[in-house]
């Protein structure tokens, strides 16, 4: 799936849903790049393993049940459900859910 539908179309869907405008703290998505992936493992010496997956959506609320109800919002069913069944695996999609560690920040 071309980076430009995942990043410049499925945003505007998603962020239709009322709830993802109400609770959303932070939205973003990581596009695995190749270029930049062989070039880390090269000069990293790190080893040859390519990811299973070609990008990740990140997604901050304040608290679990935020989440939940941004993925069970009607809207979220009935207009973002097909548009990622378009790009993505649904079945095979993975979710995890953790807390930030910040450890260290530049300047600060």
């Amino acid at each position: 799936m071309p980076v430009r539908i995942t990043s410049n179309s499925h945003p505007q869907i998603f962020l239709s849903t009322p709830s993802a405008r109400q609770l959303l703290l932070k939205y973003s998505q990581y596009h695995i790049s190749a270029p930049l992936t062989t070039a880390l493992r090269t000069g990293a010496h790190a080893l040859n393993v390519e990811p299973e997956f070609s990008g990740a959506a990140e997604f901050w609320v304040e608290k679990l049940e935020d989440f939940g109800a941004i993925f069970t919002d009607p809207v979220y069913l009935k207009d973002v459900i097909p548009d990622e069944e378009s790009f993505l695996k649904r079945s095979e999609s993975v979710m995890f859910v953790g807390e930030e560690q910040v450890k260290f920040v530049a300047g600060r």
